[in-house]
């Protein structure tokens, strides 16, 4: 994914948070999908205002003993995931 783009959360979608984690639940098409801490925090970067390589920058920053490359495919993967249900926009 590239580096430079950024993510918006779709409105449509109703956001729960939990103590440790959050769902995602889209009341068009049923999806509805559990998210960790992590999934939290990237969500919410999910703004229009950051960039991915933000978002994998902030996350290397937190979990330093996670290698750099690993970051960026969870990052992607995830991200790739949530645009895939809809559940984020991607805009440029």
């Amino acid at each position: 994914m590239k580096q430079e783009l950024k993510f918006i959360q779709n409105t449509k979608i109703i956001f729960r948070k939990e103590e440790n984690g959050a769902y995602l639940y889209d009341p068009d098409s049923g999806n509805l999908k559990y998210i960790n801490r992590v999934g939290t925090f990237l969500y919410e970067l999910c703004d229009g205002l950051h960039l991915v390589e933000g978002m994998i920058f902030r996350i290397a920053r937190e979990y330093q003993d996670v290698p750099m490359d690993q970051v960026e495919k969870d990052v992607d993967h995830f991200l790739a995931d949530l645009l895939q249900m809809d559940f984020v926009k991607r805009i440029t």
